[in-house]
C-alpha cells in the first residue's frame, strides 16, 4: 500500500537519497542535526512525507499541540519528509529524507522509501547515523563508513557491514535497499558516551564533507551563524571555551574546546580559561596557547 503523501512531483536527475532518522541511530542528535544543515544550505524543497498513521505507536511518539497567531491550535504529527535539492557541481539531484525512527511496520516503511528510490532511479542511498563510543570531545571527531554493497564498498573505499546484533530502521532500510539492487552505503560520527542524551553538534560538520554529496564547495561551513551550542558542564566542575575554525577540514572537529578546572566564585569564560593551563578530560595538561593531543588512531568497528 502506497502511504506517500505528495505536495509536488519534482524533475530529478538520478538523486542520491541522503537520510537520517531520529531515535535508536541518532547519539546526540547529530545525525538529523546534519541533514537538516545540509537541507538548509541547499535550499531543499519538501515534496512529499510520509503517512504517520500506521507506522508509529502515538502513545510513545506523541504529536505536539501548537498554536498559530496566538490563539489556533494544529497537532504536529511525527513526519518523515522527503525534500529535494539541486547540488552546484554533482551529477544528478539530491533527495533528503528527515525523520522518526518509525515503532511499527518496519518492512512497509522501506518499502515507500524504495518506491522514492525506483520512481526517480535514484543512484545511491546513504544514511547519516551517530553511535555512542569510549572517545572524549576534545578529539577529532571519528566518522567511520560501511557499504552494503561490492560497488559502494570500491566506489568509497569502505569496509563492508560486519555487525551482527540488534539493528535499528537503519540497517533495515539498508536490507531492503540490497534486495532492490539499489546501491548503499552509511555513515556513522562517534559520539562520546556520557554526552550522547545532549545534542551534539560537533559530531554534525564532520559527517557533512565524507557525504558523497557533499563538498568543500558545496557545503562550507556557516560562518555567518552562532556558534553551536554546548552541553552546559556546570555539575561537572568544568568550564570551556570554543572557537569555530576558519578553515573547512573533513577530518578535524568543527570546533576547538579547552577545558580548565573552574571553582565555586571563577568565572566561566574565554578569557580565564585561555588565561591558564588547561587540562582535558584524559588528565593531560596543555600549555596555554596549545591544542589538547591529537586523536589515537581510529579503532576498528562497525556499524549496523
Amino acid at each position: 500500500m502506497d502511504y506517500l503523501r505528495w505536495s509536488s512531483e519534482p524533475n530529478l536527475r538520478r538523486p542520491i537519497i541522503l537520510a537520517a532518522f531520529e531515535g535508536w541511530n541518532d547519539a546526540g542528535d547529530a545525525a538529523t542535526t546534519a541533514v537538516r544543515f545540509l537541507s538548509d544550505r541547499w535550499e531543499a524543497r519538501p515534496f512529499a512525507d510520509i503517512d504517520a498513521e500506521p507506522f508509529y505507536d502515538f502513545t510513545t511518539a506523541r504529536p505536539q499541540v501548537e498554536l498559530g497567531d496566538g490563539h489556533t491550535r494544529r497537532i504536529v504529527w511525527p513526519r518523515n519528509q522527503l525534500s529535494a535539492a539541486a547540488v552546484p557541481g554533482l551529477e544528478g539531484d539530491v533527495i533528503v529524507l528527515e525523520g522518526s525512527e518509525p515503532a511499527l511496520m518496519w518492512r512497509t516503511f522501506c518499502e515507500q522509501v524504495i518506491a522514492i528510490a525506483r520512481r526517480y532511479d535514484a543512484q545511491l542511498v546513504v544514511t547519516i547515523g551517530a553511535l555512542v563510543s569510549d572517545v572524549p570531545h576534545t578529539r577529532p571527531v571519528q566518522i567511520f563508513g560501511s557499504g552494503y554493497d561490492a560497488s559502494s564498498v570500491e566506489r568509497f573505499d569502505v569496509e563492508p557491514s560486519t555487525y551482527e546484533g540488534p539493528t535499528g530502521i537503519v540497517g533495515v532500510l539498508h536490507a531492503a535497499c540490497r534486495d532492490a539492487d539499489i546501491p548503499s552505503a552509511s555513515l556513522w560520527a562517534a559520539v562520546p558516551s556520557y554526552v550522547h542524551g545532549a545534542p551534539s553538534p560537533r559530531r554534525r560538520s564532520p559527517s557533512c564533507p565524507r557525504s558523497p554529496s557533499c563538498s568543500p564547495s558545496t557545503c562550507p561551513p556557516p560562518t555567518s551563524r552562532s556558534p553551536p551550542r554546548h552541553t552546559s558542564a556546570r555539575s561537572t566542575g568544568w568550564s570551556r571555551t570554543t572557537r569555530t575554525p576558519s578553515a573547512w577540514s573533513a577530518n578535524s572537529s568543527s570546533a576547538t574546546t579547552r577545558w580548565a578546572r573552574a571553582g565555586p566564585s571563577s568565572k566561566r569564560s574565554s578569557s580565564s580559561c585561555a588565561a591558564s593551563p588547561t587540562t582535558d578530560p584524559t588528565g593531560a595538561a596543555v600549555a596555554p596557547g596549545q591544542e589538547a593531543g591529537q586523536s589515537r588512531p581510529a579503532r576498528a568497528l562497525t556499524t549496523v
